[in-house]
């Protein structure tokens, strides 16, 4: 061998050994397997009260206790001092928010940040760092680890100094100029970790860049951990650097980032019912003036490396009212086998700690164009606002009655994940309806911040299997002037009462000041303690009344009573069906006064009205409402008169008018004029109105005779239930309206409407 290829082959091998002490390659592991999350969901937060601060991440300890870390406030108990950063133990649980309390257990800690608690093998490590707190321009630098293995009340740093914080300066700190918001990735309780991704060997760690532009990946070994008795060897530390797990580098400048865009800051945690990690980020400045809205992101991975799938994208300050930020999905609480979880976040309003709930599901996802959508009234299609998904987006809703409607098939009957992808610059209400059915009224955050022009709004409902109508309406006390790009769903369970909202057989409250509610003559209305949400409408003068329509089986009035309270009269669909007496020697508040069961499943109205009467022991004729109580039973669709499935035969013609459903109607008064319609199911509901000039009609079920119907009333009242059939055998059947050549004597007319149909 000659001296110069010798010399070549140690210039090599020296080569190779050096870009090896930065380079390891990390033999096969096993990997999760579960299905890939498709969708997720946020439901209403639970605000516990009694603390304050930000950055609540969490750690479930061995034990069974839960131990938080916040920054600022007071943490727990308003009589602490405020400081930068405490740890706290969590009683209770979010699932039973009135067993929620907190206790402080931190003493040293204080004058720097915190972004990260962990236990591991019986030890709890705490990542501190430092912050320029400028508004727009949060800079976190120099983050350390601190390490206590006797429950939080004494630590060590990196240097093994006890009780000591490490200097603000690179020297001190563990990780590398440029990182800042550190967290760890989060397993089982204990630290327990399930033989997937090295992950019982080593502890993982994340970081965003300065700008929040890319993730990066860092790990530790758990018996370099655990030995760690004084100072701790912060090259030990190495950082992803690609190769789908198997690259790692001992040189921060190696790294890779695992996923791009805006996460500040981002807590992974493994979800063991799901096999999936699930990550949380967000982008927000809530203390700009004016604030920048926060936008929660949820992403899942089958590893922590990735490939990350971004699974929703959902305004703080939606159905929740605050700018919640710092998202930390916490280890404890996780039930339904993973499908739903807790994630801790900040609000500002209080300004504490709110527990958000987050359902998960692994589904197929459906979506649907709203341009495309199956139904559009009073709304056009744009492509003004750049970012929209499909050919376009619906804007308008700036009218009452515009709508946009989808038609959905479900594979089976259940409770539903279901998303909306909007755009307003402003704060927007709109109105949510499932099969004609109002759920809620929609709060929307403004999408339009600097980090995002769309952003998406998460809800729930039970749909029946087949086909079923999504309706996003602005109705009257909306604010409306939202674009509507995509609705998607996916399901969530069939089993009844895993997710919020009504779902069949389950119980519904409607509060007294519900839009719903009509209230005609002379009613005061007044906050008060012990009325159902604090509120109550009330009247005493004879002849006013309160009505409610809605879709069920059963209906319960909820009202006081007391010594001077009177009589009512209780109309279920125009029939008078009692007489109550809501006089008692004493005052009891939300009390039941009338139930009625036992109705067909469909559309019904309850109309209370006072009596000129009362008790003799009574000093005054006052009634009120306090709520109404209803069972929707079997979910039932309603179909417009404008309908193409409906014949109309004869003369009618068709009025667009406020307070019909939908605000159309379509109408004759010519004898022998008839509406038919042939529909799948075993019951339906005729929905019409009722007025002084209104005659009769004949209706036949699948062609036979089944009764006549006068629908004449000395008072005007809209959408009522004219006639109402159920138990059919299951299948196809038909319904037809037929007016006849007489009416009542009192009519003075001989008009018929169709407003509606309600299949069941």
């Amino acid at each position: 061998m000659t001296p110069a290829r010798y010399g070549s082959r140690i210039f090599f091998t020296a080569l190779l050994l050096f870009i090896l002490q930065f380079v390891i390659q990390t033999p096969d592991q096993a990997q999760a397997a579960g299905s890939p999350i498709t969708m997720a969901g946020f439901g209403q937060t639970v605000v516990p009260g009694g603390n304050e601060g930000d950055t609540w991440d969490s750690t479930w300890r061995a034990n069974g206790t839960t131990f938080l870390q916040n920054n600022d406030g007071y943490g727990w108990g308003g009589s602490n001092t405020s400081q930068h950063d405490r740890i706290s133990q969590f009683n209770g649980s979010p699932d039973t928010p009135s067993t929620i309390s907190g206790s402080n257990i931190s003493s040293f800690l204080g004058s720097t940040y915190s972004t990260s608690i962990y236990e591991v093998d019986g030890a709890l490590y705490h990542i501190i760092c430092y912050s320029s707190q400028v508004p727009g321009n949060w800079v976190f630098r120099n983050p350390s680890l601190l390490k206590s293995t006797d429950g939080g009340a004494t630590w060590i740093n990196i240097s093994g100094q006890t009780n000591t914080l490490p200097g603000d300066n690179a020297a001190s700190s563990t990780f590398p100029s440029g990182w800042g918001e550190v967290n760890f990735v989060k397993y089982g309780q204990g630290g327990a970790a399930p033989n997937i991704d090295n992950a019982q060997t080593y502890v993982y760690l994340t970081n965003p860049d300065e700008a929040n532009d890319h993730l990066y990946l860092a790990r530790i070994l758990r018996s370099d951990l655990s030995a760690w008795t004084t100072t701790f060897d912060k090259t030990k530390i190495q950082y992803y650097a690609g190769g789908a797990g198997a690259t790692w580098s001992s040189s921060a400048a190696s790294a890779v980032s695992i996923y791009d865009g805006k996460n500040s800051p981002t807590a992974m945690v493994y979800n063991y019912g799901l096999d999936r990690y699930v990550m949380t980020s967000f982008k927000s400045d809530s203390w700009l003036s004016p604030p920048i809205d926060s936008t929660i992101r949820m992403h899942e991975a089958p590893n922590p490396w990735g490939p990350w799938t971004t699974i929703l994208e959902e305004n703080g300050n939606n159905k929740n009212g605050d700018n919640l930020t710092w998202a930390y999905l916490m280890q404890s609480f996780t039930s339904n086998g993973g499908k739903k979880m807790w994630a801790t976040t900040s609000g500002r309003s209080p300004y504490g700690l709110q527990l958000l709930p987050v359902y998960f599901t692994t589904n197929p996802v459906q979506s649907f164009e709203a341009e495309t959508s199956s139904a559009l009234t009073g709304v056009t299609t744009s492509t003004s606002v750049a970012g929209y998904t499909g050919s376009g987006y619906v804007t308008g809703f700036d009218s009452v009655g515009d709508k946009a409607e989808f038609t959905v098939n479900a594979a089976t009957a259940g409770s539903h994940i279901l998303k909306i992808r909007y755009n307003t610059s402003a704060y927007q209400s709109i109105s949510f309806y499932v099969n004609g059915v109002k759920l809620d009224t929609l709060k929307l955050g403004k999408s339009q911040q600097v980090y995002a022009t769309w952003t998406e709004l998460t809800m729930f409902a039970w749909l029946t299997a087949g086909n079923n109508t999504i309706t996003y309406k602005y109705d009257s006390g909306n604010s409306g002037n939202v674009n509507l790009d995509k609705l998607s769903l996916a399901l969530y369970s069939t089993t009844p009462g895993l997710l919020p909202g009504p779902y069949p057989g389950s119980p519904t409250t409607t509060d007294d000041g519900d839009a719903g509610i009509t209230y005609s003559g002379t009613w005061g209305s007044i906050p008060s303690g012990g009325y159902y949400n604090g509120s109550v409408h009330y009247s005493n003068a004879s002849g006013n009344y309160a009505q409610y329509g809605f879709t069920g089986t059963s209906v319960k009035w909820m009202g006081a009573k007391n010594n001077d309270h009177g009589k009512a009269d209780i109309y279920m669909d125009g029939v008078l069906d009692a007489t109550i007496d809501t006089y008692s020697a004493t005052f009891d508040k939300q009390q039941i006064l009338y139930t009625k069961t036992g109705l067909s499943s469909g559309s019904h109205t309850i109309k209370i009205q006072l009596r000129s009467d009362k008790n003799a022991a009574s000093s005054g004729y006052y009634t009120d409402v306090d709520a109404f109580i209803t069972v929707p039973g079997a979910t039932a669709t309603t179909l417009d008169d404008n309908n193409a499935g409906i014949t109309y035969s004869g003369a009618w013609s068709t009025t667009t008018t406020a307070g019909y459903y939908n605000s159309t109607l379509h109408y004759a008064n010519t004898s022998g004029a008839y509406a038919q319609y042939t529909f799948t199911g075993t019951g339906i509901q005729w929905i019409g109105a009722r007025s002084n000039d209104h005659g009769k009609v004949d209706i036949y079920i699948d062609g036979v005779f089944n009764s006549t119907l006068d629908t004449y009333s000395s008072t005007f009242d809209k959408q009522q239930t004219l006639f109402s059939i159920a138990g059919l055998a299951s299948g196809s059947h038909t319904i037809k309206i037929q007016l006849r050549s007489d009416k009542n004597a009192s009519s003075s007319n001989y008009y018929t409407d169709v407003d509606a149909f309600i299949v069941s």
